[in-house]
């Protein structure tokens, strides 16, 4: 299984899961394989996929399985082996660290810890439109802050010590 030429693309969770059995089959990771999930997400912006090894979960960016199917190999390989040495080697094992690396290279993919879209023929990162970002803006001093939702807990912290209320105003915005 060197490299991606031979393994089939697929956008089903079902099949990505079997992908995943294939790079622990691979890895000689029997033993320790425990149930676990793969799924398609929405919510995730900031990266192609995501592994919560505590509680046996792969998430992978919807845009990446309709977009870039090319990149699902190496991506689910990235992803898997977290779960292999988590399983393997415990919770104090570094998350890119040399088992993490071994397990990539025995897959045919180079261990990086972040994947540079550029290098495979994309000219920017996966764009995946956020639903919005939202301005928080203090209405006295006029210091704001970004954030993916509102939060109606925030104050403003130099108002707040002078001893105004130091509230803020949401304003959605897009970027």
């Amino acid at each position: 299984m060197k490299g991606s030429a031979d393994i089939p693309i697929s956008r089903s969770p079902s099949d990505l899961m079997g992908l995943a059995l294939r790079f622990f089959e691979l890895w000689n990771v029997g033993a320790a394989v425990r149930p676990f999930v793969v799924t398609s997400s929405r919510r995730l912006t900031q990266s192609v996929a995501r592994t919560y090894p505590e509680r046996a979960v792969i998430r992978v960016c919807h845009r990446l399985l309709a977009d870039y199917t090319h990149l699902v190999p190496e991506v689910i390989c990235h992803e898997s082996a977290h779960l292999a040495v988590y399983w393997k080697h415990g919770p104090h094992a570094r998350p890119h660290g040399p088992e993490w690396a071994a397990l990539i290279t025995v897959a045919g993919f180079e261990p990086r810890r972040k994947l540079f879209l550029t290098e495979f023929g994309v000219t920017s990162e996966i764009e995946i439109p956020t639903s919005s970002q939202y301005l928080h803006r203090c209405m006295v001093c006029q210091s704001s802050r970004l954030a993916r939702r509102p939060n109606v807990r925030w104050r403003c912290g130099r108002c707040i010590e002078l001893g105004l209320p130091g509230e803020l105003t949401i304003e959605r915005v897009s970027l």
